[in-house]
């Protein structure tokens, strides 16, 4: 059976202390509940500040009783503890480095720094990336070739959909309904005849 460590034990007692429905009746020990402080306090800088190593460094000025090594722990497990709110979510990280690109430049601007306004240039279409050559199709489906397989006398034939769509709607109806059509008894005789 394999031995827990003493950090999953912290976590385990501190996660069903919060998840309990009435917290008060199950107080945490006393070091139990500094920890859950630093948890939450972690938890508040992740919301402010994405980015791991800053988040740390404020967690650091905070806590200076804490090594480095124990900041990150303490952002791992507050990523842990709340994680239906500290997900990674790109998008919203990508829109956020973006942003805070676009102040960089406008503070380098005004203070007359060029060669940082010029790096925040380099760095803001670093981030954006460079325009497709054409628009991507939504429904990705005009570079795609679509086949319908049919069996006619134990032969497989390919019809493109391309080739059907461009029918005229009376016979790409006639054509559908051919195909959805069940066969009877006689149609299978005459088939076989045949």
């Amino acid at each position: 059976m394999p031995k827990t460590s003493i950090e999953d034990q912290h976590f385990e007692l501190i996660k069903s202390h919060c998840l309990s429905p009435d917290p008060d009746r199950s107080p945490l020990p006393f070091e139990q509940q500094e920890i859950l402080e630093r948890w939450i306090s972690a938890a508040k800088i992740l919301d402010r500040y994405p980015v791991m190593r800053k988040a740390v460094i404020l967690h650091l000025v905070k806590y200076p009783g804490i090594n480095k090594t124990q900041a990150y722990e303490d952002m791992r497990n507050a990523m842990r503890l709340f994680n239906s709110i500290h997900k990674f979510d790109f998008d919203w990280w990508h829109s956020w480095l973006l942003n805070d690109i676009v102040e960089q430049i406008q503070a380098c601007k005004q203070s007359g720094d060029l060669k940082n306004w010029a790096l925040g240039h380099t760095n803001l279409i670093k981030a954006i990336g460079e325009r497709p050559e054409t628009l991507i199709d939504p429904k990705l489906t005009e570079k795609n070739t679509f086949i319908i397989q049919m069996n006619v006398n134990n032969k497989t034939v390919n019809v493109n959909w391309d080739t059907i769509h461009k029918l005229p709607q009376h016979v790409r109806r006639e054509f559908i309904e051919g195909m959805e059509r069940d066969i009877t008894d006689s149609d299978a005789e005459e088939i076989l005849e045949t």
